[in-house]
């Protein structure tokens, strides 16, 4: 089962990461439950930005990194997988902070969660994709949550002022109710996203 391959691979892959913020996440996933249900596959653009080449743009270290053999092994999957995927978005055209843009380029498949296909309570975790040059508007929500980038970069701001770029293999840790936004940058920006506590499908509030 397709799903089966990414699920291994992502609680592999954030096993094995040594990072604060991901580290707290690590027991949730690894305990994320033991119910599965077929989900039904919807497809969108976005995609298409999944690199076919593992390594374009996501190994920029001189050195093998184990963390990034891994990432690129996911990534992989996902493109294998894309089209066996529920591929969806969070906002509408009634979302006025949203720009027409974003819609137009952005989405996510969601692996562990409440909407399946491995059902969770406690934990939700899949993969989001921004294609370049999105503005994603500060938003916050109850759930903590990370971004692990796995391709492409972006400018994070947190809260009114903090702004990092991040790179393949950053995490941007945020706390619950923690404002925070980016833009991405030349190249699409795929990441791998966790949230636990609070709502797991809470509708963002922007800010």
């Amino acid at each position: 089962m397709p799903a089966n391959e990414i699920l291994n691979q992502i609680i592999a892959l954030i096993s094995s990461f040594e990072h604060p913020g991901v580290r707290t996440f690590k027991d949730n996933l690894v305990n994320w439950g033991d119910q599965w249900k077929a989900v039904s596959l919807q497809w969108l653009p976005v995609a298409n930005l999944l690199p076919s080449d593992l390594h374009n743009g996501i190994v920029r270290l001189t050195k093998r990194d184990v963390t990034m053999e891994e990432i690129a092994h996911l990534l992989g999957l996902f493109h294998k997988y894309k089209d066996q995927l529920h591929w969806e978005q969070s906002y509408s055209k009634a979302d006025k902070a949203v720009s027409r843009a974003m819609l137009a380029g952005y989405g996510f498949a969601e692996i562990i969660g409440k909407n399946g296909p491995f059902l969770s309570d406690r934990i939700r975790c899949g993969i989001g994709i921004w294609g370049p040059h999105i503005s994603y508007p500060k938003h916050r929500h109850q759930a903590e949550e990370i971004y692990l980038v796995m391709s492409g970069s972006a400018v994070f701001t947190l809260d009114g002022s903090t702004s990092m770029s991040a790179f393949p293999r950053d995490v941007i840790h945020v706390a619950s109710m923690r404002d925070h936004g980016f833009e991405t940058q030349a190249q699409p920006l795929i990441v791998l996203y966790l949230w636990q506590s609070g709502d797991l499908r809470e509708k963002s509030t922007f800010v």
